[in-house]
């Protein structure tokens, strides 16, 4: 029987996640992992599962000396009737090994907040409760935001809503700040923006275009 890597060690590299190891390392790693394995520009990173001990230092160093991206990867994150979205801490910017440490404990803790508990009453009672931790190079992005291959508001799967803001989308899923609004549809017709795309928001049509390209959808 074929072992996964997951199995034995407590930090693992993206590159040695897919979709078999959810129940381990959390839906987000191994979906990151399945597309790195295909080919998609995902920052390098690996997955802490419990305690890495000494495992950590000796991780650290295969991401390079710039700034991290500490996130949750819980086994009950973005499920079919509740997503978890924005339940658990992010922290960004992480330098060194002490501020890592911190920041894992930190994300870790933080499934055990009144929120989480409060939010797991009422949608997903019966939710796992296991959280590992995702630890990613941080990227100096010009825009991000979120994209939906369904339209959330209508549910048209030949659309893909996009929500954008001008440097990280962590302002933007924390609602600092408003993105703009694309809505793309099959053959890059883009729907135009809400309002007039600002300093705040997406670049320009082609970035939406290829980002929902990204999205797996049949824009062509």
């Amino acid at each position: 029987m074929h072992s996964h890597p997951t199995n034995a060690l407590s930090v693992v590299p993206l590159d040695a996640v897919d979709a078999a190891d959810a129940a381990r390392v959390g839906g987000k790693a191994a979906n990151l992992g399945e597309l790195k394995k295909a080919g998609f520009k995902i920052p390098d990173g690996f997955v802490v599962i419990g305690e890495p001990g000494e495992e950590l230092a000796r991780a650290l160093p295969s991401l390079g000396s710039g700034p991290l991206a500490v996130r949750s990867s819980a086994v009950a994150e973005d499920l079919a009737d509740a997503s978890f979205a924005g339940q658990y801490e992010t922290f960004l910017n992480v330098q060194g090994l002490e501020q890592l440490r911190k920041a894992i404990a930190d994300c870790r803790s933080s499934a055990s907040s009144a929120r989480v508990g409060s939010y797991r009453a009422n949608r997903a009672e019966a939710a796992p409760i296991e959280i590992a931790v995702l630890v990613q190079r941080m990227v100096a992005a010009e825009s991000a935001g979120v994209a939906f291959t369904a339209n959330p508001v209508t549910g048209d799967r030949s659309e893909v809503s996009i929500s954008a803001v001008r440097g990280l989308g962590e302002r933007l899923v924390s609602g600092e700040a408003q993105g703009d609004q694309w809505v793309v549809r099959e053959g890059n017709r883009c729907r135009s923006p809400s309002r007039p795309c600002s300093r705040t928001g997406c670049s320009n049509r082609s970035a939406a275009a290829s980002a929902a390209e990204l999205g797996l959808t049949q824009v062509c």
